[in-house]
């Protein structure tokens, strides 16, 4: 009874307590989420992208691949004025059970884990 899609992140109106929106897709998650006052939302998955949604819709923003699976949440932070988007990625055990689910995904031979810093722009 499943359409192959794993991964799911859906938004809940806390005033309606009814879903806003669902963002389906065939990688599993793999973070935690972040939801910033700036109406973005962060998550990163077993295929090693990490996305930025729209908070409104769930719409995908921006999207990047990197060299390992994010095994924790991303975190910002401001300094000199400037905010900065930083998470760490390195697959462990979340990413090595993955193949009964998504045999497809592959992940780098040797991990690699290591720390990515985004610096965000204006809105």
């Amino acid at each position: 009874g499943n359409d192959g899609k794993y991964g799911r992140l859906q938004a809940v109106n806390l005033k309606t307590m009814k879903i806003a929106w669902t963002h389906r897709q065939r990688a599993p998650f793999t973070s935690g989420t972040l939801a910033t006052a700036g109406g973005l939302v962060f998550v990163g998955d077993v295929d090693r992208y990490i996305f930025a949604l729209d908070e409104r819709n769930g719409k995908i923003l921006w999207k990047i691949r990197l060299n390992d699976v994010l095994s924790s949440s991303p975190v910002t932070y401001t300094t000199n004025g400037r905010q900065y988007l930083a998470t760490n990625v390195g697959h462990g055990v979340i990413a090595v059970d993955r193949k009964s689910v998504v045999p497809e995904v592959t992940l780098p031979m040797i991990p690699a884990p290591t720390l990515w810093v985004f610096e965000l722009g204006e809105k």
